[in-house]
């Protein structure tokens, strides 16, 4: 922050709590497709222990 304007700050925080949701969307999507990953690749393995 060059400048002391409060508008500056409050833009700076909008911008951070956009940037943290579309971190926060991303780990979601990657965290829930590698769990259906290894349920895919889980599933023929725990058929054939029947």
């Amino acid at each position: 922050l060059v400048d002391d304007d409060f508008q500056t700050i409050m833009s700076a925080i909008e911008e951070g709590k956009g940037i943290y949701n579309n971190i926060k969307n991303f780990v979601r999507f990657q965290l829930s497709t590698f769990c259906g990953s290894i349920l895919l690749w889980m599933d023929p393995q725990l058929r054939a222990l029947e």
